[in-house]
């Protein structure tokens, strides 16, 4: 998987708005709650992923279409998603740039994992 580096906190130089979801379940007792907003948008370095590179995760192959590097936040989950030019990004991996607490590197694809939009 491809990965760029950060070199200072310049680099960051688009928003995403990470999101989470509130509590509730449908009839089914899957996951229904809306989404909502985590704190306030924050700076990013955003990374589209070309072709055929993936991430894998034990035998699932998932396409990449794009790699984020923002400063370290421990909330940040594969749980989450991210708005980015107003378009919904699903977390597939959120991981320590370095093993560090300075930046995450964050691997997400187009969508949400229900569908919904906004």
């Amino acid at each position: 998987m491809a990965t760029f580096r950060i070199h200072s906190a310049g680099q960051l130089n688009t928003q995403v708005q990470f999101q989470e979801r509130t509590p509730g379940e449908n009839a089914l007792r899957e996951r229904s709650g809306a989404w909502r907003n985590r704190g306030q948008p924050v700076f990013a370095a955003v990374q589209p992923v070309r072709g055929a590179e993936r991430l894998q995760a034990g035998a699932v192959q998932a396409t990449l279409d794009v790699i984020v590097i923002v400063r370290w936040r421990d909330w940040v989950t594969p749980d989450m998603r991210f708005l980015w030019r107003g378009q919904p990004y699903e977390i597939v991996a959120v991981v320590p740039v370095d093993g560090g607490r300075e930046w995450l590197e964050i691997s997400a694809v187009t969508g949400a994992a229900d569908g919904r939009q906004l």
